[in-house]
């Protein structure tokens, strides 16, 4: 495997509710695809957005990548399809069972070939780098807010397909980096810089998803009470 990735997921508060996170990443021919997504409220309805926005993804992924090698452009333009056919069926979903409610959620994700990557973003779900190397933190994708800063201006489900805008960024994949995708849940209290190298020094899914859980134990214990949720992925060791 040329990567090695993990994940977790929680729901951090008592209350009795459906975990609308949702998660999943595919390794085909040495390329990487890792999604998050986070449904809009707390209704079932939600959850069926963030499922199968992930779903779709992954299912491409896991075709496409058979035949075809690492061309960011061509990803871009095979993602946005992609997603604007899963973004029909959800409001196709919503006109039928919502009850004049839309089904909604956020998604991010990447996918790389370990040389260049395609990030990709709608809502506040976020993408970070963790370079160990030069002990920085970067932030890869800019949340989607209206003026008033909290509630979000784009997302799955909430838009018709001509008016669907999911932003597409090329960047150069960095071998000393860890990558995280999280939902809200995990980035608004979490410190990412002080597990960068813990998380860098994983020699394999366990111990990346051991570092994960004390990071999302860290935020419950500071009060979070959103779900958290996060994919973390880097380059294998015996790759590099």
């Amino acid at each position: 495997m040329e990567f090695i990735s993990g994940a977790v997921t929680e729901q951090c508060s008592d209350r009795s509710h459906v975990n609308q996170d949702k998660y999943g990443a595919v390794e085909v021919n040495n390329i990487i695809t890792a999604v998050v997504s986070d449904g809009v409220s707390r209704s079932y309805r939600s959850e069926v957005a963030s499922y199968n926005t992930v779903l779709y993804v992954l299912l491409w992924a896991s075709e496409y990548f058979k035949n075809h090698s690492f061309d960011p452009d061509a990803v871009i333009e095979q993602l946005d399809r992609r997603l604007k056919h899963c973004n029909s069926r959800i409001n196709d979903f919503s006109e039928k069972f919502g009850q004049g409610e839309y089904s909604c959620c956020t998604v991010s994700g990447i996918v790389t070939d370990g040389k260049n990557m395609v990030v990709f973003n709608a809502g506040d779900s976020r993408i970070y780098e963790i370079n160990v190397q030069d002990e920085k933190l970067y932030l890869l994708t800019e949340d989607n807010k209206a003026p008033d800063g909290h509630k979000i201006s784009m997302c799955m489900g909430a838009f018709d397909n001509d008016e669907m805008r999911i932003t597409y960024t090329k960047e150069p994949f960095e071998e000393h980096s860890v990558y995280i995708l999280c939902t809200d849940g995990m980035y608004q209290r979490s410190n990412f810089k002080k597990w960068g190298k813990h998380l860098f020094g994983a020699s394999d899914r366990r111990a990346m998803e051991g570092f994960l859980h004390q990071m999302m134990c860290e935020v419950r214990d500071a009060g979070e009470e959103d779900d958290v949720t996060a994919i973390a992925f880097i380059r294998n060791f015996k790759e590099r």
